[in-house]
Order: structure tokens, then sequence, then C-alpha cells
């Protein structure tokens, strides 16, 4: 008979008839007979009450019987609530409880999805089992992260750059006298001429992704035909924010040997003229051209040196990536956008300032012609064949 119900009741049955031991087991088996339900009346169920989600708690899908062709109803069993295989299973083990026990818990069904109550679960409650005792590695968690290695937090943003101190020169402005100059409208020359050219590095030659190996970057597309057209054609001065001993270590990679004693001057951040406090913080460089020109040594690379002939702000042009570095001269200077070390650039940048140097060579006043016609940045540029072979 009792091969026709279901295997989760046969073990049911069979886990209360090893733990019974008394007379009474045969009329509590019995009774349980009684109270289930045939096999066929379980399987003959219509499609619309079928519940396609599995039980979570019995490993089965859930089963509604057909109201139609069902028997009796099980106490606790209604038609807005119909009864599933796990209630079922506790329905039975209830009312069996309460006769080994002699104690009649009432009983409430819920609805499913609702939370059971301590009054309402038929099961007696579980004590949890306890903990097995922690291991002791030798100290809790907070200790043993302090005793490990601090990581370096990558990407720590920087301190902001603040103005230098009145000290170190302040916020420098330009001159009456600069301004009046640079107010003359610009006059072509016959022929180009050499000029004197000052190259920023970071940012605009090349990029130097970490400050903990501020010897290692990355070039700028272009960067070393552009360098070796600057120093086969004009005059070339080298002057960045960085330290001389890096600039060097730098230089040493960038350049060949040949090309950097073509150099005029290599200049750091030790020409800047700050404070020693300022050279510890991080505050605005300000590239003077006029310490440049007030250099004895950077005059006498002038061409024309013998004939009295200068470097001023009529054949001087600074390339940099910061417009507010050449404040003091602002109509010298040619702004190019930031490198930050993007391999495939968009619109060739140093091409561009090539073509731009070019024109600049053939103006009587290099600080007129910026000032009328300043240098625009073209992203749709491209190289012609010939370049792009070269």
């Amino acid at each position: 008979m009792w091969r026709n119900y279901p295997s989760n009741v046969l073990n049911f049955s069979a886990k209360l008839s090893r733990r019974l031991a008394t007379p009474r087991c045969n009329s509590i088996n019995l009774k349980l007979q009684s109270r289930l339900l045939t096999t066929e009346q379980i399987t003959t169920r219509t499609k619309t009450e079928r519940i396609a989600k599995p039980d979570r708690r019995v490993g089965q899908n859930r089963a509604i019987d057909n109201q139609n062709s069902r028997g009796p109803r099980i106490q606790g069993e209604s038609s807005s609530n119909p009864l599933t295989w796990g209630k079922m299973q506790q329905i039975i083990e209830s009312q069996i409880e309460q006769e080994v026990t002699g104690s009649s818990p009432p009983y409430s069904p819920q609805y499913e999805g609702s939370p059971p109550s301590a009054k309402s679960s038929p099961r007696r409650s579980r004590e949890p089992s306890p903990t097995p005792p922690k291991k002791d590695w030798g100290g809790s968690k907070s200790e043993v992260k302090s005793k490990q290695k601090p990581v370096p937090q990558k990407g720590k943003p920087r301190d902001e750059i603040v103005p230098p101190s009145a000290e170190s020169g302040g916020i420098p402005e330009p001159s009456p006298e600069y301004m009046a100059y640079a107010s003359h409208p610009p006059f072509i020359l016959p022929s180009p001429r050499i000029i004197f050219i000052v190259i920023d590095l970071n940012g605009t030659l090349l990029f130097r992704p970490s400050r903990t190996r501020p010897t290692e970057f990355t070039m700028r597309p272009y960067a070393r035909e552009f360098m070796s057209y600057c120093l086969r054609t004009f005059r070339v001065a080298i002057w960045s924010s960085a330290r001389m001993k890096n600039i060097t270590a730098m230089l040493n990679k960038f350049l060949t040997p040949q090309q950097r004693e073509q150099l005029v001057a290599v200049w750091g951040r030790e020409h800047f003229g700050l404070s020693p406090k300022d050279d510890r913080n991080r505050v605005m460089c300000y590239k003077r051209l006029t310490k440049l020109w007030a250099d004895a040594q950077i005059q006498s690379t002038h061409p024309d040196a013998d004939l009295g002939k200068r470097w001023d702000q009529t054949n001087t042009l600074l390339i940099d990536d910061s417009f507010e570095k050449g404040r003091s001269e602002p109509y010298n200077i040619v702004q190019i956008p930031e490198f930050h070390g993007d391999p495939a650039e968009e619109g060739y940048v140093l091409p561009q300032i090539h073509d731009y140097i070019n024109e600049c060579s053939r103006q009587m006043n290099i600080s007129s012609y910026i000032k009328s016609s300043p240098f625009v940045m073209q992203y749709g540029f491209q190289l012609a064949p010939q370049h792009t072979q070269q």
C-alpha cells in the first residue's frame, strides 16, 4: 500500500516508526494513512492550477491538487489557501505530535511568502549550533593590517597649483613697452630667418605618467622629428619646471649627444628664482623670457651677435601647453594642447606647430604677428603622403 505514496511521505513514516517505540505507533500509522491522499488524486490536476516554481523547502515542484477531484479537505486548507506538500507534512507532523505528547498547539495556516510566527509554527524550534572557536592567528584583524606594509594609492590627487610668493617675484604682468611694441602691424620679411625657440618638456614633447619615476616618459607623436628639424634650422633652448637632474636624464634618452650639444641652454626649476619655500611647494612657474634675454651666454648665440643683434620679442617663440606660464610675454607663446600619453593623438599637433614656426620665421616682429594671427589647432589636419612616408 505504501508504494503508492511519494518518497518524502515514506521517509517521514519510516522516521516516525523508528522514533516511536510505544504500542501506539501502529494506530498512529493507520491514522496517518487515512489522512494522506492517494496517488491517483494527486496526479489528477488541472493545467491552470499547476505551479512551475520549485518549492525550495522540499526540493520538489509545488502541486496544487484539483479542487473538483479531491476528497475531504485536510484541516487548515481552504479554496483561497491550497495546501502544498510542505504544509501538508507540517500539519500531519503537528497532529501526530499532539497525540504523542498530549499537547494541542493551535495551527493557523499562513499565506505563501509570509514569515512564520512563533505561535503558528508546528515544528519545535531548534537551538542554533554553537559556532566553533576562532583560531588565533597572532592578533586581531586590525593588528594584522597594521603589520602589513601600506599600499601606495595610485592616482592620488596632487596639491593645487598656487601662485608664487612676492619673494619669488609674484605674478608677472607684461610691461607697457612690450605691449606697445606688440601692437605694431605685422610685416613679412622677404626671406625666412633664424629665430630663438624655447620649448617645454612635460605636456609638450612628452608625458611623465609616474611622479615616483620622474625620468620615465612617453614621447608625443613626431617629437623626435620636430626636435631634429628645430635644431637644424633654428636656435633651441629647453626650459622646464622639472629638476635639472631629471631633465638631464630625460634628454639623454630623448636626444643624441650631437643634438644635446646644439642646445643653446637647458634650464630647470632652479632657474625660476623661487624661494626655498616655493621651491618645495607646487607653485606656478612663470617663464619670464626677459631672464633668457638678460643672459649673456644665450645672447652670444645670436647669428648676428657681432653686429649687435639680440634675442628679444621680435625673434623669440615659447612653445608650452600652459598659456599662464607665458603671462609676462603673452604674444610670444604658442600654446598647444597638453599631451597625456595617448600614442594615437588626433590632429598631429607638432606638425602643425612646425608649419606655424616657419610662418613666424618670415615675420619681422613675432609678437605682433601672434597678436594678430594666433595659433589655432586644426583637429582635422592630415599629413601629406610624402611626409607620412618620411
